[in-house]
């Protein structure tokens, strides 16, 4: 019980901030809706686009807060400050490639035939947001200091404060203001800035963020002194391969995944627009779930690392353990909303479209919803123990049984069953995919623990021996 406890207290702010940072984006979708059409088609695509740069960082970052976890239990305060500053100087470089990316966007936009108008607000979207990156690839790494010391309320806290700066900051920059509250104060007039207002205010959002942070971390004794530590510490090539050992199969991980779910929606696309406004009912419901077991197996993973880093691997198990019943009870909650609650979500997302074409859309959306109930625990299961055995270093089987789930076996089943049974088909089929993944990656698991377990008693009797 006591384990339940410590990991619920880690897990529940990450899962907040995950909620939140999601709401970020979706916050943006709206604000780009109130413009019309054209910018909500346009900037929509420049802001997917961005997210697609954000996942892969994302995941590349998540080394640092396993690194930092495991060190933490070894207790080697300046090996953190060099993953630390590792993070940093790779965030500076990530934000110049990506600036370089969206230079050259435009014209790869035009190649795949999109229409000037999205091109347009599309570019204006990614031109903002080059000043977005490194203030939120920073802040990544940062957080994964704070997560991997068991620092996690601090997340949380930040998190919902930028979430709530962020709409009103990107709304004025979007439309601009005339007369500043009424008061006649004309020296204050802004011209609206459109689809690049919106991406100024994430950006304005994404440095609140990072320097709330770092005051707040060096409030704490612990991350002080790394933070202290980080300009006499001098770099080697060794401590940036965490980053292409562990973060870079996770990054494809993500990709793929969302790879996956994009296509879905490709799918969907060809068979009805009544299909299509169903499948992202369920996915944007799905998605908030799955915020929420990252932050629970964030929290199970902190403690895992730190245990694996004193080769414990007893309490490795234990904490993935809890991990899971956490995370299990609450794919039970959120398949018991789907399940009892389809029609008050569905009515939730305001569609705008004809009678018989509404009527289309809530059946489908309900039935989606069922399905989606179905495979929640498998979805939480995965990403539970991938996570786990990130906290333990593996970083290429899970990739590899990610790939085969999910695109040897989750997508061709979704295309088989789209024919009969359509777009429940092909949510079935995804469904199928994500329970593969999740029953191989329990077995690598336990054959990952056994192994390194049996290893550590060799070496411990071993030691023991040449005492004697």
């Amino acid at each position: 019980m006591k384990k339940l406890t410590e990991v619920f207290k880690l897990a529940a702010p990450l899962s907040a901030a995950q909620f939140a940072q999601s709401a970020m984006m979706f916050c943006d979708t709206v604000l780009l809706s109130l413009l019309g059409v054209p910018q909500l088609a346009g900037g929509g695509l420049g802001a997917g686009i961005y997210h697609l740069f954000v996942i892969i960082v994302t995941g590349l970052f998540a080394a640092v807060c396993t690194e930092v976890a495991i060190l933490a239990g070894q207790r080697k305060l300046v090996s953190i400050s060099r993953i630390v500053k590792a993070g940093l100087v790779l965030s500076f470089l990530l934000a110049l490639l990506v600036a370089l990316l969206i230079m050259v966007t435009p014209d790869l936009l035009a190649l795949a035939g999109q229409k000037a108008v999205t091109i347009t607000y599309a570019d204006q979207y990614l031109s903002a947001a080059v000043w977005i990156s490194f203030p939120a690839f920073a802040f990544l790494v940062l957080r994964g200091l704070a997560a991997g010391m068991g620092y996690t309320t601090s997340i949380m806290r930040i998190s919902m404060l930028a979430l709530g700066v962020n709409i009103p900051v990107s709304y004025f920059l979007m439309t601009g203001w005339d007369n500043f509250l009424g008061l006649g104060l004309e020296v204050l007039a802004l011209e609206g800035m459109g689809v690049a207002g919106v991406a100024l205010g994430t950006m304005f959002g994404s440095t609140v963020m990072l320097v709330l942070l770092a005051m707040d971390l060096w409030r704490y004794d612990k991350t002080r002194r790394i933070l202290k530590a980080l300009k006499s510490v001098r770099l080697r090539l060794i401590d940036f391969k965490p980053f292409w050992t562990l973060g870079m199969p996770i990054a494809l991980a993500w990709v793929m995944e969302t790879g996956l779910f994009t296509t879905a929606t490709l799918l969907a696309g060809t068979l009805s627009v009544a299909a299509l406004a169903a499948h992202q009912i369920a996915l944007q419901s799905s998605s908030l779930a799955f915020n929420v077991y990252i932050g629970f197996a964030q929290g199970a993973a902190i403690r895992s690392g730190q245990c694996f880093g004193q080769k414990n691997m007893a309490n490795v198990r234990r904490y993935t353990v809890v991990g899971l019943i956490l995370g299990g009870l609450f794919c039970l909650v959120a398949a018991l909303i789907f399940v009892v609650l389809p029609d008050p979500i569905v009515a939730l997302f305001s569609l705008g479209a004809a009678i018989d074409l509404d009527t289309q859309v809530r059946d489908l959306g309900i039935q989606l919803l069922l399905v989606a109930a179905l495979f929640q625990i498998v979805d939480g299961g995965q990403v539970i123990i991938m996570t786990a055995l990130r906290a333990m270093r593996v970083g290429v089987p899970p990739t590899l049984i990610a790939f085969v789930g999910y695109w040897v076996i989750g997508f061709p089943v979704a295309w088989l069953l789209m024919t009969p049974f359509g777009i429940v088909g092909v949510w079935a089929g995804l469904g199928i995919g994500l329970a593969f993944t999740c029953v191989c990656l329990a077995v690598l698991f336990v054959w990952k623990t056994n192994k390194l377990s049996l290893l550590w008693q060799a070496s411990k009797l071993g030691n023991a021996g040449h005492a004697v």
